[in-house]
């Protein structure tokens, strides 16, 4: 039930946060493999995971899951 719950707050996010979740957590892949499938630099891959975990987080909580 956790899983499910988590997938559908994932899929709350836009786009480019969503895809660098499932890349990174459901794909499993590197820091690097994120970069190359995107095409962005490898700094900019860890902020926007950064950034997408918070929002993740928040919406967590405001759903009342935790």
């Amino acid at each position: 039930q956790k899983i499910a719950t988590l997938r559908k707050v994932v899929n709350q996010l836009k786009s480019p946060n969503r895809e660098i979740i499932e890349l990174r957590y459901y794909k499993e892949y590197s820091y690097e493999e994120i970069s190359t499938e995107l095409g962005i630099p490898l700094g900019t891959v860890k902020a926007q995971l950064y950034r997408a975990k918070t929002l993740l987080y928040n919406i967590f909580i405001k759903t009342g899951n935790r």
